[in-house]
């Protein structure tokens, strides 16, 4: 499975959170929430996933690159010295720490954001249930007051 321009684009966009201010956050129901929350680990396992394709591929490319650089690489230089092949070899380690380095980076970032939102669904799940509850004790509090005027009415009728 190739990385492909969408996903990072994709990628990179959340890296500034769901794309939502808090207020937009408040409106949303809890089955909303969690699909937001369900979209972002599914971003965070294709990144993973990628990150160890992209991580293997260069892991791969080095060790071909050094096969082929064997095959047809100088003898070492006199005094300990490494041929262009080894300078060229070390760079793309370099090259691979970085990557690396910003991966871990990524991906520490989404699991904060993922705790974020794990916890913003729990505060507004907590919400909608105080919210119902306070909307069956005003709705039972009407049924009895207009029970009381019924009854208040028919004793007058009678």
């Amino acid at each position: 499975m190739a990385f492909n321009t969408d996903d990072r684009l994709q990628l990179e966009g959340s890296e500034a959170g769901t794309g939502f201010d808090e207020d937009s956050l408040n409106e949303l129901s809890v089955l909303e929430l969690v699909e937001l929350i369900e979209q972002e680990e599914q971003l965070v396992d294709a990144f993973e996933r990628n990150r160890e394709l992209g991580a293997s591929a260069l892991l791969h490319r080095v060790a071909n690159f050094s096969v082929e650089q064997q095959d047809a690489a100088p003898a070492l230089e006199v005094g300990g010295q490494t041929t262009e092949l080894l300078d060229e070899l070390h760079d793309l380690i370099d090259q691979l720490e970085v990557v690396s380095d910003q991966l871990d980076q990524r991906s520490a970032c989404l699991d904060q954001q993922e705790i974020a939102q794990a916890d913003i669904a729990a505060m507004l799940l907590e919400a909608q249930k105080q919210l119902s509850i306070r909307i069956d004790q005003a709705h039972a509090s009407v049924s009895e007051e207009k029970r009381g005027r019924r009854q208040h009415t028919f004793r007058r009728a009678a």
